[in-house]
């Protein structure tokens, strides 16, 4: 059984200081967040854990929760963060997706948004244009059942950055043409497929 076991996971879109997330998804029993983020659907079979403080979403291999983008997944601008335990090592040689727009990440004129542990060891953030922007941070020293903190922000106009345990890790400014899509993925990649 694969884990993604974040503590809260919020969408942050522009007015996201003043007026709060426009998703969190504390995960302590359930899957529904606030305010009003239910899944669409879920695929595949999960359960709620011991957490870093309270309860915590694992999925198993396969498993991934599918949310409406609209109100809640701005790619003009935006944050997510949470707490992950993954049930994998940085260096295993796969893919393991977090976060990802519905949309084809091959094709670069789809704006896909994509959070995931590449196989090469690397976290990589993705926000798919024709400069091909993202930023990578190492995580082949993970190891399977270390709690780790994740952060990523994107701004179309100044570019991506990721944040590892509290430290910003990567940082790249670039600028891109957003897109939304009409659904993203927790613990699923842009194809439908859970890897987390």
């Amino acid at each position: 059984m694969r884990r993604l076991l974040p503590l809260c996971l919020l969408l942050l879109g522009h007015t996201c200081f003043a007026f709060g997330p426009t998703l969190a998804l504390p995960f302590d029993g359930s899957v529904t967040g606030s305010p009003g983020g239910k899944p669409l659907s879920t695929t595949g079979p999960f359960s709620f854990v011991a957490g870093k403080s309270g309860q915590a979403l694992s999925l198993s291999t396969g498993s991934f929760l599918t949310f409406a983008g609209k109100g809640l997944l701005d790619k003009a601008h935006g944050a997510v963060a949470f707490w992950l335990k993954p049930n994998w090592d940085g260096d295993d040689g796969q893919n393991h997706a977090l976060l990802a727009d519905v949309s084809d990440f091959n094709d670069k004129l789809q704006n896909t948004l994509y959070l995931w542990k590449w196989s090469t060891g690397l976290l990589r953030l993705d926000l798919r244009s024709p400069a091909d922007a993202y930023v990578t941070v190492n995580v082949r020293s993970w190891k399977a059942g270390q709690w780790h903190h994740l952060g990523a922000s994107w701004d179309a106009t100044a570019g991506l950055a990721l944040f590892v345990d509290g430290q910003c890790a990567a940082r790249r400014e670039a600028t891109y043409a957003p897109r939304s899509w009409p659904t993203f993925n927790i613990g699923g990649d842009w194809g439908g497929h859970g890897t987390a």
